[in-house]
């Protein structure tokens, strides 16, 4: 294998080789078990509060664990997260979408009456392929 610096010598680049992370390795590494669990492991929300059953208050199981995630990390911010479907109509999806956030600003209200400053919360939605339950997630960051 010839290598030769192309840059400063055009008119000799043809037939050279670039060199890279192969020239000096043939095949990457093999990842350890721990690297493969964590790349495959899904996001866990701190939270995930279904509002399709309108008879059940999440407020205080909310609170409660909002509250342990800030006494273990001071300075934690939370990602508020309503789930919106992404194969449905135009129609169905804009109505999901207005309905996901007023969900998040709900649960994000919720968050902040248990004593989370408002730059700490930010509001999101996630899109779901399939038709997700009328439910918002919560991240502690």
């Amino acid at each position: 294998m010839r290598l030769c610096l192309a840059l400063f010598v055009p008119m000799l680049a043809a037939g050279c080789t670039l060199v890279d992370q192969r020239t000096f390795q043939a095949e990457a590494p093999a990842p350890t078990a721990r690297e493969v669990g964590r790349a495959r492991a899904p996001e866990r929300p701190l939270v995930s509060v279904r509002l399709d059953a309108p008879e059940l208050d999440y407020r205080p199981a909310l609170a409660e664990a909002v509250r342990a995630a800030a006494a273990r990390r001071p300075g934690v911010t939370f990602d508020v997260v309503a789930l919106v479907p992404t194969q449905a109509s135009p129609a169905e999806q804009g109505r999901r979408v207005a309905q996901g956030a007023r969900d998040a600003l709900a649960v994000a209200s919720s968050v902040n009456a248990a004593g989370v400053a408002q730059d700490r919360i930010h509001l999101g939605l996630r899109g779901d392929p399939g038709d997700p339950a009328r439910e918002v997630r919560v991240f502690a960051r």
